[in-house]
């Protein structure tokens, strides 16, 4: 499409009937307008703008860099691979299912789990978050705060 923009504007630069004004002029040698030309243009990149406004690229996980045993409990820290609105961080034990534990702002990277205390091994997981969206989960870290 842009090497059509580009004959396009060659050919009104020289002066093969067409103007930014006046968008119905006609060369005299083809049976197509360079104004239908272009109406063609801009209505495949309206389309084309439509059609990725309707499907936003594949939201980045964040990366689980690390869990630090802290004050008795347990650190998170991760790295944001795309500016989210917030990252959701799961949590589960060996003998419980994920749940959510907490939504951070897009703009932190860590986290204290003040209530991973018990002697069990603690397994997180994170996302991202960019209005409803939701990226993949992040990779897994275990780690038990007594150990």
């Amino acid at each position: 499409m842009k090497f059509l923009r580009v004959l396009l504007v060659f050919g009104c630069a020289f002066g093969l009937g067409c103007s930014s004004s006046d968008k119905t002029s006609e060369p005299a040698d083809t049976g197509s307008s360079p104004s239908a030309d272009l109406d063609a243009v801009t209505a495949d990149d309206a389309g084309d703008e439509t059609a990725a406004d309707a499907a936003p690229a594949e939201l980045k996980a964040p990366t689980l860099d690390q869990l630090m045993k802290m004050s008795g409990a347990l650190h998170v820290m991760w790295t944001n691979n795309q500016a989210c609105d917030s990252v959701v961080a799961e949590r589960k034990t060996d003998t419980t299912e994920y749940k959510q534990l907490f939504s951070a702002k897009g703009t932190l990277d860590n986290k204290m789990d003040g209530s991973a205390t018990s002697d069990v091994n603690y397994t997180y997981r994170l996302r991202c978050k960019v209005g409803e969206a939701y990226s993949p989960y992040s990779n897994e870290l275990t780690k038990n705060p007594t150990k």
